[in-house]
């Protein structure tokens, strides 16, 4: 699984702009069927067919490339290069943290790409009180069809909305998540049994964002 690429081009502060990325203009495409879909925040993990369970990790230049590792993409020009790597065994998992990760492994073993969320994990901004996977791209926002239809400044007041009054927001179903800070969208670009491997993803977070200047 690659770095999910952001909607938007960034300008030389880091700040998105209202230029759609080269590669992510489908989001926007209404004759196409584009799924929005909630951002969990944890680490991302994987199910293989087989049982096993790998989290996802970048390697920089100078890294050495551990046992187990599965690239994902080539060096890019840094010499950065991201990947899978086996999680150790639980009996080593408390010693190398990865204790939320066997816990939430034991609520859903179907093979695919998760993010862990729980208590601990990237300062559980979900209130969730046990670890489990959300399966990557998979709990559909409510109206995310009608924020992206409005382009930049729309998505930039709904993200911004939820993140100034730290209320919750409606998947589709009626489930109602703490935590709202960005967008994943997802295309599927065939119907066959690989479909969730050629799906095309693109993200979007409130903090991409310029913060507004203040006040005086």
């Amino acid at each position: 699984m690659r770095k999910i690429p952001t909607v938007f081009e960034r300008n030389e502060a880091g700040d998105v702009t209202p230029t759609v990325a080269d590669g992510c203009r489908w989001v926007f495409r209404e004759d196409l069927d584009v799924l929005g879909t909630f951002m969990w925040f944890g680490p991302w993990v994987m199910i293989t067919r087989a049982g096993r369970l790998y989290h996802a990790v970048t390697l920089g230049p100078d890294d050495t490339r551990p046992a187990e590792f599965w690239e994902t993409s080539k060096p890019n020009d840094d010499g950065e290069q991201t990947g899978w790597v086996l999680v150790p065994n639980e009996a080593a998992s408390f010693v190398e943290n990865f204790d939320p990760h066997w816990q939430a492994f034991g609520s859903n073993g179907r093979p695919g790409v998760y993010t862990v969320v729980g208590p601990g994990v990237a300062g559980n901004p979900h209130k969730l009180q046990t670890h489990s996977l959300r399966r990557l791209a998979d709990t559909r926002l409510a109206y995310a069809d009608m924020a992206t239809k409005g382009g930049f400044d729309r998505l930039r007041m709904w993200l911004g909305s939820y993140q100034e009054h730290s209320a919750p927001i409606e998947a589709v179903g009626g489930e109602l998540l703490d935590g709202f800070g960005g967008i994943v969208w997802k295309m599927y670009t065939n119907d066959g049994p690989d479909r969730e491997h050629r799906a095309l993803f693109a993200q979007l977070k409130a903090t991409d964002f310029a913060k507004a200047p203040e006040d005086g």
